[in-house]
């Protein structure tokens, strides 16, 4: 049986997020190609940045550390394919507001 990324599944327990703050207003997800990919790459205000994979199991396979102050207005990744060296790249476009201070964070 194959599954799809519309199936819902808990990826991750967010401990530092407050409980009383809609998912919506502190989780971004990035643009999504289409329900059978099996990444996905997610920002969490005051928390972190992550890239999940869904086979075999859902699981975080890279993840950077945010802090508590960091608020995420958006975000969105974008894999570069390089083709000399077979490798490929992500890069992640974060636009984020920490201690009244707004900017364009990248992370390679």
């Amino acid at each position: 049986m194959s599954s799809s990324i519309s199936e819902p599944f808990v990826a991750a327990t967010l401990s530092r997020v407050p409980v009383k703050i809609s998912s919506d207003k502190i989780c971004q997800i990035a643009n999504v190609n289409s329900s059978t990919d099996t990444t996905f790459d997610i920002a969490v205000s005051g928390s972190m940045i992550g890239t999940y994979i869904m086979r075999p199991s859902p699981r975080m396979i890279w993840s950077n550390s945010l802090s508590p102050q960091t608020i995420i207005n958006s975000f969105d990744s974008m894999t570069f394919e390089d083709s000399d060296s077979k490798l490929d790249e992500k890069l992640f476009a974060i636009s984020v507001t920490e201690r009244n201070k707004h900017y364009l964070k990248k992370v390679e």
